[in-house]
C-alpha cells in the first residue's frame, strides 16, 4: 500500500469517526433529562397548613419558616432561582417544592 493510500484511509477513518461521535453526542444530549434551574415554592399552601386556632400554631409556623429558609438557601446555593407559586403561571410538578413539618 502506498503512502498516499494509507493517508487517505486514515483521513477517511478519522472523518467517519468524527461524524459518528458527533451524532452520538447529539443523541445523548437529546435523551438526557435536563435539570430545571427554577424551583417553585407554594407559600399559600404552606400558610394554609397552619391552624390559627391551634395553641401550638406559632411554634409550627416558626418551624415551617425555618425549614423554608433552609431549603431555599440550599436551592439558591445550588444555583437555582426560587419563585412563589402564586406568581408562576405554569410549572412542572417536579419543579414545585413542598415544605412540611416532617424531615424528608
Amino acid at each position: 500500500m502506498s503512502k498516499l493510500k494509507l493517508f487517505l484511509v486514515i483521513v477517511l477513518c478519522t472523518f467517519m469517526s468524527t461524524i459518528a461521535g458527533g451524532m452520538a453526542g447529539f443523541y445523548a444530549a437529546l435523551k438526557t433529562p435536563s435539570v430545571s434551574n427554577v424551583a417553585v415554592l407554594d407559600i399559600d399552601r404552606l400558610a394554609a397548613s397552619i391552624d390559627v386556632n391551634d395553641r401550638d400554631g406559632m411554634r409550627k409556623a416558626q418551624v415551617l419558616s425555618e425549614r423554608t429558609k433552609q431549603i431555599t438557601s440550599e436551592l439558591t446555593a445550588a444555583g437555582m432561582v426560587v419563585l412563589d407559586r402564586a406568581q408562576v403561571i405554569s410549572a412542572p410538578e417536579e419543579a414545585i417544592i413542598h415544605v412540611d413539618l416532617k424531615d424528608n
